[in-house]
């Protein structure tokens, strides 16, 4: 893996967290995979702060694309209020509807 700046960071705030280094390492390393994983849209609502901790993404973005198929044509008061109603969706059916829900898009 890279060490980038927000590497190296992420893993003094892990050491700092009581982590040994070799294991602050290996989380650094996998938060590092998940975010290159993440489609444009997912980081951008992660960099907006629209995803509250213990939220993947990939759910979001999915309950998303049930009524908007085309996610560049909404504005960013609509993908706010969408997110809401995503949020709504993951906490009423539950973490295995809303990972069957991404799968089938494909995140």
């Amino acid at each position: 893996m890279l060490e980038s700046k927000n590497y190296a960071k992420r893993v003094r705030e892990l050491e700092e967290e009581g982590l040994c280094t070799s294991d602050a390492q290996s989380v650094a390393d996998v938060e590092e995979m998940k975010a290159a994983r993440m489609s444009y849209f997912q980081r951008s609502i992660v960099a907006k702060g629209l995803v509250p901790a213990g939220v993947d993404p990939r759910h979001i973005e999915g309950y998303i694309r049930l009524q908007h198929s085309i996610l560049s044509e909404l504005s960013w008061a609509m993908i706010r209020r969408e997110v809401k109603i995503a949020l709504g969706c993951i906490e009423e059916g539950g973490q295995e509807m809303a990972e069957r829900n991404a799968v089938s898009y494909g995140l």
